[in-house]
């Protein structure tokens, strides 16, 4: 086995012939050199763009560029038009081939055949938690926007939840997996809408609901708990009502009197209200009434899972207040 210095001087005739050009063209070529001159486009599996593409990309024409798709099945590359107010990539997702379906608040059917990946579009990046019925039987590969499903073995109609990163939708999916002369053994890739979102579609009358006010303080508290306390197959879904981000620290001190530690949970907004919900646990040794009063910071509406807190220790020492801001809890606070 040759040591590090012994590969070292071996390299040293190949730095001196990259420094010195006339050299280089009087010295026979190695297989290195071979592999050096070669087009990037000879190694797909590295991510190198084929020359096609780099030439498009600095403004040479070019026809007919193919893109590996993170799938492995190349696709013909499609000139994307410019239309004001409309994201690049919602015109992509439109003109996409497959099958294209609406959500309108109803599980969605997902048929896969066996060992047969299944490409699955969606309008946001996803979070998935799969359900035990599944493990072992499904294999779930997410890459940004897209899903790759392929069902290892057959299983009957089970619900699979794929909620949106920042929390504002949640999509159920009924996933099911056969095998048989009816299944084919390619499925079409499946390329999901939200209500409103597919562009180029102004004749489509079922693609653009009517207009719907913004939810009000008890909507939004409604919201919010049954987002915290009710079974994954109850979780609201609502396109008005969006998820937001708030600072942990913020919590801190929010209930006068030291006795009760504050923690944020989660928040959510809907127009200019917002509803944040606080988990509040009882740190004392004595039961403990809520007030609205004890609460620091300007609220709209205020209201407690249960108003009654038991002492520490107790499995009902802990509840959930939801308190609603005209603006972001920060604002509030």
């Amino acid at each position: 086995m040759r040591t590090l210095p012994t590969l070292l001087l071996a390299l040293l005739p190949l730095l001196a012939q990259a420094q010195n050009p006339a050299t280089a063209t009087a010295t026979p070529a190695t297989p290195l050199d071979t592999l050096m001159q070669a087009d990037t486009s000879a190694f797909p599996d590295l991510g190198f763009l084929p020359r096609g593409e780099k030439d498009a990309a600095q403004g040479t024409p070019t026809t007919g560029p193919r893109r590996r798709s993170p799938a492995g099945a190349d696709a013909a590359a499609t000139p994307i038009a410019a239309v004001p107010g409309v994201a690049a990539a919602d015109i992509d997702r439109a003109r996409r081939g497959g099958t294209h379906v609406l959500y309108e608040n109803r599980p969605l059917p997902v048929v896969l055949g066996i060992e047969a990946e299944r490409v699955i579009d969606l309008p946001f990046v996803p979070m998935i938690q799969l359900p035990p019925a599944l493990e072992g039987r499904l294999l779930v590969q997410p890459i940004e926007n897209v899903l790759y499903l392929t069902a290892r073995e057959p299983f009957a109609r089970v619900r699979l939840l794929v909620q949106a990163v920042d929390g504002s939708v949640v999509l159920p999916l009924d996933v099911s997996a056969h095998a048989g002369p009816g299944t084919p053994e390619r499925l079409p890739d499946l390329v999901i809408h939200l209500p409103g979102t597919r562009p180029g579609a102004e004749a489509d009358v079922s693609l653009v609901p009517p207009a719907a006010a913004d939810p009000d303080m008890a909507e939004l508290t409604r919201f919010a708990a049954q987002s915290l306390y009710a079974p994954p197959r109850l979780i609201p879904v609502s396109t008005r009502v969006r998820r937001e981000q708030v600072a942990p620290e913020l919590a801190k001190d929010l209930v006068r009197g030291g006795a009760v530690e504050a923690n944020v949970l989660a928040s959510w907004c809907a127009g200019k209200l917002c509803v944040t919900a606080v988990r509040l646990s009882n740190r004392g040794s004595v039961p403990l009434q809520l007030d609205p009063a004890m609460f620091r910071g300007r609220w709209v509406a205020l209201t407690a899972q249960h108003w009654r807190l038991h002492g520490a220790g107790n499995a009902a020492d802990t509840t959930a207040a939801y308190l609603v801001s005209d603006g972001r809890f920060a604002d509030a606070r």
